[in-house]
Order: structure tokens, then C-alpha cells, then sequence
């Protein structure tokens, strides 16, 4: 992971942590970002006057907080960096901090596994068209899809998604999917993931 670009824009929180005065405080981060944690204590210890302590436990999205340890440990306030904010009552002051990353990731080794996954969408919707007779394993096959285990395929779209430190970079990618020859759609709703249509290809 391109660790350099990524922006947690901690003079915000050093902001914060002057404002309030707050003298211990706990950062909270997903698991692939941990990789940083020591240099951002090292930084925010150096500029204001709080300790810093990580929540090392594994956070699985902005639900998943740790106020209840951070209180008993005498944490005043947590920086939860990382998560979209959610509207959960924690108890305790909470500064939820976007993560976005400025990077220019290269699509050439993306492409033949986009190439491979386009041509298996297209000789499932030629088998999905077939009506000669069939085997009992291709039967049993079929049935499986048409009971839920694989939606039917109507067209071969690529759909776009990303973690919410790079949903910026989505519009710029979507364009590069389809200069490279792809039918790419981008599945969101006023803001909120909506799951693509039958026939899309996530």
C-alpha cells in the first residue's frame, strides 16, 4: 500500500487537541493504515501537549469504536481516522477524519484480470443462452444459478467501487476503464452505495 499519499489530515485534529486542551487522546484506525500510526503519535506528541495512545484492536468500519476501553484507560477524546462518520451516540468526544489518497495508481497490471473476468461475463451469457440439451452436472449448474447462487447475466458492465479513502478518484478512473474499451459505471446514489443492476459486473 502507497502509505506516502495518503492524507490524515492531522492539523485538524492538532486543532482540536489545542482547542479543547485535551491531554490524552487514542487514534483509531483501520488495519491497513496502522502502518503510519507510530510517525502521526511521534508528530501530534511533538506539536501539542497530549500522550497518544493507539487502539490496536481491529476496526471494521465507523461502528466499531472503542470508547468504552479509551474511557477506562482516562482517554478525553478519540480521533477515529479513516470512516465515513456515522450517527452513533459514543459517549465520549469523537473526531471522525477523513483519509484520501493522492496517488496515481497504474491500471496495467489491472487489465488482464479485467480482460480475463470480461470474457468469463460473456461466455456466461452465451451459455446462459444455450437451450440444446443439457448434462446433468450442467443442469445441476444451472439450477444453482437461477436459485440465487449467481444472478443471470444480462450485460457485461464493469462496476467501479472504492474504500472511502479513494471514492474522489473514482470519476478519473471511470474514465480510463473506458478509454480502455470498458462499459464502466460507477454505483452510487446521492452519496450512499446502491448495489448495480443484474447484468452489472462488479
Amino acid at each position: 500500500m502507497d502509505l506516502d499519499h495518503h492524507n490524515f489530515e492531522l492539523t485538524e485534529l492538532m486543532e482540536r487537541i489545542r482547542t479543547s486542551d485535551h491531554r490524552l487522546i487514542a487514534l483509531q484506525l483501520p488495519e491497513g493504515l496502522k502502518m503510519q500510526a507510530l510517525e502521526m503519535m511521534d508528530e501530534i506528541e511533538t506539536e501539542t501537549s497530549a500522550k497518544v495512545v493507539l487502539a490496536a484492536d481491529p476496526c471494521y468500519g465507523a461502528c466499531d469504536l472503542v470508547h468504552d476501553k479509551m474511557k477506562n484507560m482516562g482517554v478525553e477524546m478519540v480521533a477515529h481516522m479513516g470512516h465515513s462518520q456515522m450517527n452513533i451516540e459514543s459517549g465520549m468526544p469523537t473526531l471522525f477524519i477523513n483519509v484520501t489518497y493522492d496517488g496515481d495508481p497504474e491500471l496495467t497490471p489491472v487489465i488482464p484480470f479485467l480482460e480475463n473476468h470480461l470474457a468469463m461475463a460473456k461466455n456466461r451469457i452465451l451459455d446462459q443462452q444455450k437451450t440444446n440439451e443439457l448434462s446433468t452436472e450442467d443442469a445441476q449448474e444451472k439450477f444453482l444459478d437461477a436459485v440465487g447462487r449467481l444472478s443471470p447475466l444480462t450485460g457485461t458492465k464493469l462496476g467501479l467501487v472504492g474504500a472511502i479513502q479513494h471514492l474522489h478518484l473514482l470519476p478519473e478512473f471511470q474514465v480510463r476503464l473506458e478509454k480502455a474499451g470498458y462499459d464502466v459505471v460507477i454505483p452510487l446514489g446521492g452519496g450512499t452505495p446502491i448495489l448495480p443492476r443484474a447484468g452489472s459486473r462488479v
